[in-house]
């Protein structure tokens, strides 16, 4: 045993102390943790999202819609038969086949572009169809509900190849910008039961594209609570 005063034992105090904080600590955010978990915080998934009826994980977009899929949905207030073709594009009818050769306009984006609680008729895409089929030209909706500027990238480098596309519109809006910069959507709608997480991007100091992150099931993703509360407060 150290005598009084003896530096050793006062290091030894000192350095007890430390790890017995630390321990403490530690301790308390595991705590913290689990009980963040049982008690489905910050995310208790108390929603569905409407495109969860007809979209299904994608392991490059996060998420797209059904291919070849006809249904009813309910947006919001209101129901609409929707419908796909084969490449998960928004289609006036479930007879409506994709001609590859033929010259295309492909429109990308979100809700707006996708048509959300619309009608295809009554959609902007739509109502562009109507003008131009006579002129030969096809129309390509592969707008997707809750997609970012990432997402309708991915999605253009996906179908360019399979499609004789002469023109690319792409629907920006604000939210676009929030939505590019997540990784989780549920940090920005916390009660959002979703099928999964979305790519995100970064660009390196020479202006080259890296993707950074990819999507996930949730089931699959690791994360914590407490982390992602701490930056949904911020």
């Amino acid at each position: 045993m150290s005598p009084p005063g003896n530096p050793a034992g006062r290091t030894r105090r000192r350095a007890f102390g430390v790890v017995a904080v630390v321990a403490a600590s530690v301790g308390a955010l595991i705590l913290a943790e689990i009980g963040l978990r049982l008690a489905h915080i910050p995310f208790d998934e108390n929603w569905t999202p409407s495109e969860n009826a007809i979209a299904r994980y994608d392991e490059d977009l996060g998420w797209a819609y059904q291919e070849g899929l006809s249904r009813e949905i309910r947006f919001e207030t209101r129901s609409r038969a929707v419908h796909f073709d084969e490449f998960g594009a928004r289609v006036r009818s479930p007879d409506r086949v994709p001609d590859p050769g033929a010259p295309s306009i492909l429109f990308v984006g979100g809700s707006y572009t996708m048509g959300h609680g619309l009608s295809y008729e009554d959609s902007f895409v739509g109502r562009f169809d109507d003008e131009v089929a006579a002129r030969g030209l096809q129309v390509v909706n592969l707008g997707v509900q809750g997609y970012g500027s990432d997402q309708a990238l991915l999605s253009i480098r996906r179908h360019l190849p399979r499609l004789r596309a002469k023109v690319v519109v792409y629907t920006f809006i604000p939210s676009h910008i929030r939505r590019t910069a997540n990784h989780d959507r549920r940090l920005l709608y916390p009660g959002g039961r979703f099928l999964g997480t979305k790519p995100r991007f970064a660009l390196r100091g020479n202006g080259d594209l890296v993707q950074t992150h990819r999507p996930a099931r949730y089931e699959d993703y690791r994360h914590s609570y407490l982390v992602d509360l701490v930056r949904i407060a911020l």
